[in-house]
């Protein structure tokens, strides 16, 4: 990594704690299903995860995912939603 990429790119402090690719940064922001995500989310699973990479369009890379710690962004999800997921509220802090 040149010198030059550290000031175009903010540290990323949030990385992945287990799962496929455990121990890698999250790769914000990424598109999965036709979705852009800045931050963590549960679409198709049941606990926070992140691309940790992306194809050239931003686009999620099969298996190149991993479950957020619990200092990473994460999606807000409504209170009616959360039986849905099979989630409590405090679940994403414990992971």
């Amino acid at each position: 990594m040149s010198c030059l990429a550290g000031f175009l790119k903010e540290e990323n402090p949030c990385t992945t704690v287990f799962g496929i690719k455990a121990g890698i940064p999250c790769s914000f922001p990424f598109v999965y299903e036709g979705n852009t995500y800045d931050v963590c989310t549960l679409n198709g699973d049941s606990h926070f995860w992140c691309a940790t990479k992306v194809n050239l369009n931003g686009e999620y890379i099969a298996n190149e995912e991993g479950y957020c710690n619990s200092d990473c962004p994460s999606e807000t999800i409504p209170s009616t939603n959360l039986f849905k997921v099979g989630i409590t509220v405090d679940q994403h802090d414990n992971l």
